[in-house]
């Protein structure tokens, strides 16, 4: 069993695991049973580690989703896709070539920044994108024209 899973079970039993460092709170509204306390008990490194692990993602995401609301595209982003709402917009790769909606929408509803992403052709050794059959490129991109 892992940490995760010890996580999942403390939660499924109605409870929750808080850390302020090196120690662990565990917060439920019935006394949870005495086998999986000391389960918790004996893999504490692992679960502080898991739940650090997790932190850190949480902090990345919105960083990530700050930059966005600036209008600023993360570094990440190195495909991009057109949206049926945005058009063509940066996007992480492994997204399909078109979207019924992305994360850009967001900031297209609330009236945000929104990175630009111009059409231009290329010469074939310049590495432009080819997304739906047009050639693309974010703002910032060097790129010689053809």
């Amino acid at each position: 069993m892992t940490a995760s899973d010890l996580i999942a079970e403390v939660q499924q039993a109605g409870g929750q695991i808080h850390t302020d460092g090196e120690h662990l709170y565990l917060m439920a509204p019935d006394p949870l049973p005495i086998e999986l306390r000391e389960r918790l008990r004996e893999r504490k490194a692992e679960i502080l580690a898991e739940l650090r692990q997790r932190q850190a993602e949480y902090e990345a995401a919105q960083q990530i989703r700050c930059m966005r609301e600036k209008g600023t595209v993360p570094e990440h982003y190195s495909a991009i896709t057109i949206c049926s709402h945005c058009g063509p917009v940066p996007i992480f790769p492994g997204v399909p070539e078109t979207v019924e909606g992305c994360v850009w929408c967001f900031n297209r509803v609330k009236g945000l920044p929104m990175p630009r992403v111009r059409q231009r052709r290329f010469r074939p050794v310049v590495m432009g994108r080819t997304v739906a059959g047009v050639q693309v490129c974010i703002d910032g991109d060097k790129g010689e024209r053809a």
